[in-house]
Order: structure tokens, then C-alpha cells, then sequence
């Protein structure tokens, strides 16, 4: 025989679920100091297309005079599946080091991320560990912000 119990319910708060019935847009506010900033680069520029195995440095841009860089993110891919890697490096030294399969996401949280004064270089490390050459393309994304 089914057992039923009775009990009374004492209402708090608002009666609105715990999460927000609504989306909150994650495209940053920009000041009038401040642009969109974005670089692609890709082996179509360089090598034929393609990048032998092994190591590559590039500069992918400089940070003007009177400019401050903070960086956002980016998306790193291959062409083909094999664990590859990519280092950004500037002047006060490594700034992500991401191991990807295909594609990759490379994300600074606000507390991990430096802003790179006016004339640092930002520089990546690709390493192609895969035995034939590949196509790869890096773009990373920020806000350039005017300080003078």
C-alpha cells in the first residue's frame, strides 16, 4: 500500500528559477580609446602553403608607439589530425603554450592576461610534429587601447 505524506512548502524569495531566463551578450564594451584588434596569419602567405616539420618563429605584429595591446583570444588549426603545438611569445616572455589536435582555441582569462606595452613584438612558436608539411592558419583577436 502506497505510503503519502502531506508537508507544507514556506515560499522564500522571489519564485524565479536559480539561472537568468535570458542570455547576456559576451561582445566587450569598448571606450573611445579602444578598437578591435585582429591578425590571421597563414602558410598560404608563406612556405607554398605549407610547413615542413620542425620549428617556425614568426613576429605577427609590433604594438605601435602610444598603443597598449591586451590580447582576447584566438583559433590555431591544421589541416591534418596530429598533436601540434604553438607558443606566443612577447617581451616579458611566454604568454600561452597550446597543444592542439586540428584546431585549437587559445583563450586568456581576464586574470591570466597581459597587456603588451608599445613596441613589443608578439611572436609565435608553431611546431609542425607531424612528418610531412601541413597547412596551418593562426588568428588571434584583442583590443588595441590608445594610452597617450
Amino acid at each position: 500500500m502506497p505510503v503519502t505524506r502531506e508537508f507544507d512548502v514556506t515560499v522564500t524569495g522571489t519564485g524565479r528559477p536559480d539561472y537568468s531566463p535570458r542570455v547576456d551578450v559576451g561582445k566587450p564594451i569598448l571606450t573611445e580609446n579602444q578598437t578591435e584588434w585582429s591578425d590571421l596569419w597563414t602558410t598560404e602567405n608563406d612556405y607554398g602553403g605549407r610547413l615542413p616539420p620542425g620549428t617556425l618563429t614568426v613576429t605577427m605584429y609590433t604594438v605601435p608607439t602610444g598603443y597598449k595591446l591586451h590580447l582576447g583570444g584566438g583559433v590555431v588549426s591544421c589541416e591534418a589530425s596530429c598533436i601540434q603545438n604553438i607558443a606566443l611569445v612577447a617581451t616579458p616572455g611566454i604568454l600561452g603554450d597550446f597543444r592542439f589536435d586540428m584546431q585549437g582555441q587559445i583563450i586568456f582569462s581576464p586574470d591570466s592576461a597581459v597587456p603588451l606595452e608599445a613596441g613589443t613584438a608578439l611572436q609565435f612558436i608553431l611546431y609542425n610534429n607531424d612528418s610531412v608539411a601541413r597547412h596551418f592558419s593562426v588568428s588571434l583577436v584583442g583590443t588595441l587601447e590608445r594610452v597617450s
